[in-house]
């Protein structure tokens, strides 16, 4: 595993240890809802930054992070379906945050940009 893989699946770790289990663990398994998942996703997405270290000033997770506790969630979900610890997928039908595209900059060659801005 490469050292990005390993921060960004211990990033991952941690908002799942830190955000997400202080604000549904205490829901028993078998009564966890799409409705309480669909609750925890909002509120990630408005409060779930743990560090405000982007100087952005949002107190919310990325649609990205909360789409990656998501689709954890759901995997995690589906081993306990396949144990029969649980009867069904409280994740399934719901595709979890969009994630929203951030524009890329279009790379222009030197000599067009020479001329666009003399």
């Amino acid at each position: 595993m490469t050292s990005t893989k390993k921060r960004i699946a211990a990033a991952l770790t941690a908002t799942i240890l830190l955000a997400t289990l202080p604000r549904i663990g205490r829901i028993k398994l078998s009564k966890l809802t799409s409705r309480d998942l669909q609750k925890l996703y909002k509120d990630l997405m408005e409060h779930g930054r743990i560090q405000t270290r982007s100087g952005k000033g949002n107190p919310g997770l990325s649609s990205t992070t909360v789409r990656s506790v998501h689709l954890t969630l759901h995997c995690a979900f589906e081993r306990a379906v396949k144990e029969r610890l649980i009867s069904r997928n409280p994740t399934d039908g719901y595709q979890g945050p969009v994630h929203h595209h951030r524009p890329r900059l279009q790379q222009h060659h030197a000599e067009h940009l020479r001329s666009r801005y003399r």
